[in-house]
């Protein structure tokens, strides 16, 4: 029974240092920083998909968000902005949908 239980106990702990890593990698290779106002951060287009942005916490880490359906997040208004109308970094935009 012991044995059994330090095997679980192993495989459990090898899924969270595995689920730990595949986290950190989703992280974008940037840090957040804080605005003028010396708050974080609160919405950060992606470089590469212009779909996704992020919002940095109090402790200053990168949570990923998707705009809803075919919307892409707007670096200048900072929303989520029909394709057409949306400012987003070169290479995005209506031929990326």
């Amino acid at each position: 029974m012991m044995k059994t239980m330090s095997g679980w106990v192993i495989c459990f702990t090898l899924f969270l240092a595995l689920t730990a890593v595949s986290a950190v990698a989703k992280n974008p290779a940037w840090t957040c920083w804080a605005n003028t106002q010396g708050v974080p951060e609160d919405f950060i287009p992606d470089t590469d998909d212009c779909s996704v942005y992020y919002v940095c916490t109090e402790q200053y880490v990168p949570v990923e968000h998707q705009c809803p359906n075919i919307l892409l997040a707007d670096m200048n208004l900072e929303i989520c902005q029909w394709p057409q109308l949306a400012y987003t970094y070169p290479g995005c935009g209506s031929d990326s949908w």
